[in-house]
């Protein structure tokens, strides 16, 4: 199986064991998957990333998601729809409710969303090279079953500019008391929670005070999210917020082994950069330098991209 499409499946079914473990109180090691993880869900996920994998997407980016209503079954009886892991998955990402009284979106559907889209909302920029549609067996009154896939190549931007266009959001808070293990802590916590970026930049606050500004780079559908977490983990009462275009360029991530230690390296278009915690931990195992280690990761990396 291919190193990325590999990747990516095993990120689904980590999503989807994360939004059951938290609907049954449990850790995600100790879920039951059920029906989701009966022999359908494993085509329907590995499949799907083997299929993007044939393709070649580098990045997938979905519309908003349609949720049905009425009750749904489940292997624990009856349940409102949509179910409870679906609405866990779909945390942050922009829904809309149908009159439809079928499950429009199942919790496998939800995982493979919540594990492989970049970004919700209208079609990118992008000049269209293909698309396909996949047809479901239920029939849905007034409504065609029927899922598009468009396929598309990123498009030069305006001055000479190489990349994809995506509008994101800036949130920004001034903290004056705030302990740095905290400030930390807190860039951590926004991180897991899903910012595309943190960073703390150190400034000269009122009244001469030594300060803080919390910075958080994050697509729209986030901010709710993270500004909730922003406000909790620093105890601001206010934050700014404002809307900044990235030109993100193509980059992927290439799996190598140094002396038998596994490090992960992202791979761009001009550069290659070792992932740090991974060099920490391979040079402890090691008893080596990391910056040695991250040059050895970035050999091998090159050896299996080379520029």
């Amino acid at each position: 199986m291919p190193e990325r499409a590999r990747r990516r499946a095993q990120k689904v079914f980590a999503c989807l064991a994360v939004a059951e473990g938290f609907v049954h109180d449990v850790s995600p090691e100790e879920v039951h998957f059920h029906e989701v993880g009966g022999l359908d869900a494993l085509i329907d996920v590995v499949g799907t990333c083997l299929a993007l994998e044939s393709l070649d997407v580098a990045s997938v980016y979905a519309s908003p998601v349609a949720v049905g209503t009425g009750m749904v079954s489940g292997a624990h009886g009856v349940l409102p729809n949509p179910a409870p892991a679906v609405l866990q998955l779909l945390a942050g990402a922009p829904v809309h409710g149908t009159g439809q009284t079928a499950e429009l979106t199942t919790p496998t559907g939800a995982a493979l969303l919540a594990g492989l889209v970049a970004s919700f909302g209208p079609l990118p920029p992008m000049k269209v090279t293909g698309g396909g549609y996949g047809a479901g067996s239920r029939e849905l009154p007034g409504t065609a079953n029927v899922l598009q896939v468009v396929l598309g190549e990123e498009p030069v931007l305006d001055r000479g500019l190489p990349g994809q266009a995506q509008d994101l959001v800036v949130l920004e808070a001034n903290v004056d008391d705030v302990t740095g293990e905290v400030l930390a802590h807190t860039v951590e916590v926004l991180m897991g929670a899903g910012a595309l970026d943190a960073w703390l930049v150190p400034v000269l606050a009122k009244k001469g005070r030594p300060g803080h500004v919390v910075s958080v780079l994050a697509e729209p559908e986030k901010v709710p999210v993270l500004a909730r977490a922003l406000t909790r983990e620093t105890g601001t009462l206010g934050f700014r917020q404002h809307t900044v275009a990235r030109y993100a360029l193509a980059r992927e991530e290439v799996e190598v082994e140094v002396d038998g230690q596994v490090v992960h390296v992202k791979v761009g278009p001009h550069r290659l950069k070792a992932e740090h915690d991974d060099c920490v931990r391979a040079a402890s195992q090691l008893g080596l330098p990391v910056g040695e280690v991250a040059r050895h990761a970035e050999e091998a990396a090159r050896r299996l991209r080379p520029h």
